[in-house]
């Protein structure tokens, strides 16, 4: 195997740090997102090899800086952008620092914003700048007072550069590596010392920065979960049930069992494995399997029936889930309706699922890519009845996650056979096997109504969503309302939209349909900015106004009251209209542009598609991405996400998702199932407005606002609306 790139530390050589068990430095998170409070250890510890310096931080002699991360690695950047803020404090080049993901450990590795070691929401940046920013200062400080302790000078004639502390009076200098020893062993320094540089005083962070990760992965020396290997290793793939909630009533492994590669057939909880010396054997042994299924108690229905379902729920009152001002009559005369439907959605992730476990000495390792170490580590307590310090966590690269890797339905096999065989087993779950029957974005249904003034402004608004819970499978709770228990993900976006609305009105209606749902790249967002937004322009289009013109008039100034947010939604929208040339002529006749603003957990994206009809189909031949995403760290990474979120929204757009027959799914792979490709990729001119000195999270919401966007550009070009998913045009 190729050695692990330097950007990836080896997670054993970390753990020798003693970082996490003898940490001279920690600092506790009590405030995330304002003023966060330091709680500084000041008890010394033993000089080791590499010397520690805080929790979060550990020299090595050699000055090397490693990072303990508390998030994974899936594409968003995490790496770059964590290294790059303590590289900032310390005036080293990235190429000195080493990262990461700290063992399982929540009560240690816990985010702050979600109160758990997971990751998702794009908080990773949002949660860590402040405390990694004052960690590596603490860190710089401690090394600046083991110089001049050992000089005899004041700390104040003293600074940093290039790895090294330097004496302005003297000339001298010494590196890092040869005073981490020292500094560990003194008590910590405290005071305005250890603050962050002030942002005017920054040379990397805020510059566009490549990615550490970029050789690594573009030449194959990144590891991702799919690539452990280890001698003894044994695959085990599964046999899918041909429907949703079948269950096995028997089967016969005869032929599978003379499958070359093949090692065992075994039954487990989840259905049949077949147990080989690769994948190849594995997978062709599933193939001659002859199994008998029982069928589900309750057959589910075909996709159109289901939406039959959705419609007549639309009639029951559901919950109020916000609710102000007052509305008329539902109904009334003159008012604005339309109906907007969003297809169940898979994951699919380019490397597939996979988890590769041994059990071992009585201990328990797991090699996997997961989005959430807090899950993992319970499911693993649960199932191998051992206590936390006896199961070992080792968190690979994951190649895409989009919240179905915070799932741990492709762990629990993994620690079952590991349990029952001598050897290690990895799991492999076929592309087949994942689209086919596991964890979607719901179908949702979504009514909205709205009734305009004189003025053509928006007098009461109403919204309406009917679709299976996300929170019940997600985290086993709902959302408590001053009108009942609600699912967040369901309204997330319109019960309290971006526009002020006085009278307004959201509700959820409950609809379950058996079939398993889950976070799919920005949740509730992901259908319901596409459902608010070509509303917004269905209103634009009957106050007879522009659609910049129509938002713009919903986002008011008051003088006598700022309001940072609608200021910052005007400036995003301002420079989508002006980047975009949305008053001046487009290069050709057969095309047009439609817009999409949105805004979400501090970020404020507005977006403008140009379009063309080929085949019926929407063509997309340029977007321009403006967003106001408060302070950035690198903004190139942010520009990855804008430009990852278009390909994975015009995938969702021309997708007509997972769709059902006799209850089993209809699409099992890429050719039934496309994704965006590069050939499909149009260019995307992304701009950044820094309009907040706090820092948020973008990777999340990018995805959201081209569908509506693209389908706004349609209906001026054609006068046709598309509500549904595919957008196509009759």
């Amino acid at each position: 195997m190729s050695p692990r790139p330097r950007s990836f530390a080896a997670r054993r050589a970390f753990l020798k740090s003693s970082v996490l068990s003898s940490a001279a430095l920690v600092i506790g998170i009590s405030a995330p997102l304002s003023g966060l409070r330091r709680a500084l250890a000041q008890t010394p510890s033993a000089a080791s090899d590499p010397a520690p310096i805080g929790q979060w931080l550990a020299m090595s002699r050699e000055g090397i800086v490693t990072i303990a991360s508390a998030k994974v690695e899936m594409g968003q950047g995490a790496f770059t952008a964590w290294s790059m803020i303590v590289a900032e404090e310390l005036a080293l080049p990235l190429s000195a620092l080493r990262i990461g993901v700290a063992p399982a450990d929540p009560g240690r590795y816990r985010d702050p914003l979600l109160q758990k070691q997971a990751t998702w929401g794009s908080t990773g940046v949002m949660a860590f700048f402040d405390s990694l920013s004052e960690a590596a200062a603490a860190m710089r400080e401690s090394l600046i007072d083991a110089a001049t302790k050992k000089w005899n000078v004041p700390a104040g004639e003293c600074s940093v550069r290039e790895g090294k502390v330097w004496h302005a009076g003297s000339a001298r200098s010494a590196a890092y590596g040869t005073l981490a020893a020292d500094a560990a062993r003194q008590a910590r320094p405290t005071g305005p010392r250890t603050k962050p540089k002030p942002r005017e005083a920054n040379t990397l962070v805020g510059r566009a920065t490549p990615r550490t990760d970029t050789r690594a992965k573009s030449t194959g020396q990144a590891k991702f979960g799919l690539d452990v290997s280890m001698p003894g290793l044994k695959t085990a793939v599964f046999l899918q049930p041909p429907r949703i909630g079948a269950t096995l009533k028997s089967f016969d492994a005869t032929a599978a069992r003379k499958v070359k590669g093949v090692v065992d057939v075994l039954e487990v909880p989840s259905g049949v494995a077949v147990v080989a010396q690769g994948f190849w054997p594995a997978s062709q042994g599933v193939k001659a399997l002859q199994a008998q299924w029982n069928e589900p108690k309750e057959p589910h229905p075909d996709s159109a029936a289901l939406e039959q379902r959705y419609r007549a729920a639309m009639d029951r009152p559901g919950v109020i889930v916000a609710t102000a001002g007052t509305l008329p009559e539902a109904g009334a005369k003159g008012s604005v309706t339309a109906e907007y439907h969003a297809p169940f959605l898979a994951h699919a992730p380019m490397e597939p699922l996979n988890c590769t476990a041994h059990f071992r000495r009585g201990e328990l390792h797991l090699w996997v890519g997961t989005q959430d170490q807090d899950i993992t580590l319970a499911t693993c307590v649960a199932l191998a009845s051992l206590p936390k310090d006896k199961i070992h966590i080792h968190t690979e690269l994951l190649g895409g996650g989009f919240g179905r890797r915070a799932a741990v339905d492709f762990i629990r096999p993994a620690v079952e056979l590991a349990l029952r065989l001598k050897d290690p087993v990895k799991v492999v779950y076929e592309r087949s096997y994942d689209i086919q029957g596991h964890y979607y974005r719901p179908a949702a249904l979504a009514r909205f109504e709205a009734s305009l003034d004189e003025q053509g402004r928006i007098a009461a608004y109403r919204a309406k969503v009917v679709s299976p819970s996300i929170m019940q499978h997600f985290n086993g709770q709902h959302a408590r309302g001053p009108h009942g228990d609600f699912d967040f993900f369901a309204t997330q976006g319109l019960t309290a939209p971006i526009y002020p609305i006085a009278n307004r009105e959201s509700r959820w209606v409950r609809e379950e349909t058996g079939i398993p749902s889950w976070v799919w790249r920005g949740v509730g967002l992901s259908q319901n900015v596409f459902f608010l937004e070509s509303f917004m322009d269905e209103l634009a289009h009957a106050a007879k106004q522009d659609p910049f013109d129509f938002r713009l008039a919903h986002l008011p100034v008051d003088p006598a009251k700022p309001q940072p947010g609608i200021e910052r939604a005007r400036k995003v929208l301002a420079m989508a209209r002006e980047k975009s040339g949305w008053d001046t002529p487009l290069p050709a006749k057969d095309r047009a542009r439609g817009l999409a603003l949105h805004a979400y957990n501090g970020v404020y994206l507005a977006v403008v598609a140009e379009v063309s009809i080929v085949d019926q189909r929407p063509k997309v031949h340029h977007v321009t991405f403006v967003g106001d995403c408060g302070r950035v760290v690198n903004p190139n990474i942010v520009r990855q996400q804008m430009e990852g979120g278009v390909s994975m929204g015009l995938s969702m757009l021309a997708s007509k998702g997972i769709t059902f027959k006799d209850g089993a799914v209809e699409q099992s792979n890429f050719h039934d199932y496309p994704v965006s490709r590069m050939a499909d990729q149009p260019p995307v001119e992304c701009h950044l407005i820094e309009g907040s000195a706090r820092v948020f999270g973008v990777g999340e919401f990018t995805n959201t606002t081209i569908a509506p966007a693209v389908a706004n550009a349609v209906f001026r070009l054609t006068g046709q609306r598309l509500r549904r998913f595919p957008l196509e045009v009759a």
